[in-house]
């Protein structure tokens, strides 16, 4: 009896150790997803990176505006970013799709 129940406590323990994934494996792994819009701040197309390593993309994927979001792939987290690619080629970060501010 006490050697079953020993074996029933390294299993429980060992299989607790092999689920439980630490929280340093996913420091910094993101799925990212990037719109893209057109001079009348439509949507024109989009890709996404997810966490699994796979790609795919949709429509155009230029524009004068690029949207960013960026989702932690452990905690679901995200966060959103908004680009404005200026005359001197160089995408600024705005405030929103629409904001043309280059400085």
């Amino acid at each position: 009896m006490r050697s079953l129940l020993r074996i029933a406590i390294v299993a429980a323990f060992v299989c607790f150790f092999v689920s439980v994934r630490p929280a340093e494996a996913c420091d910094n792994q993101y799925q990212v997803t990037i719109r893209y819009y057109n001079a009348n701040q439509q949507p024109v197309g989009w890709e996404t990176y997810y966490c699994n390593g796979a790609y795919i993309s949709h429509g155009t994927l230029s524009g004068p505006w690029m949207e960013e979001t960026d989702t932690n792939c452990c905690t679901g987290q995200s966060q959103t970013s908004y680009f404005y690619f200026c005359p001197d080629g160089i995408p600024h970060g705005v405030a929103y799709i629409g904001d043309t501010n280059c400085s």
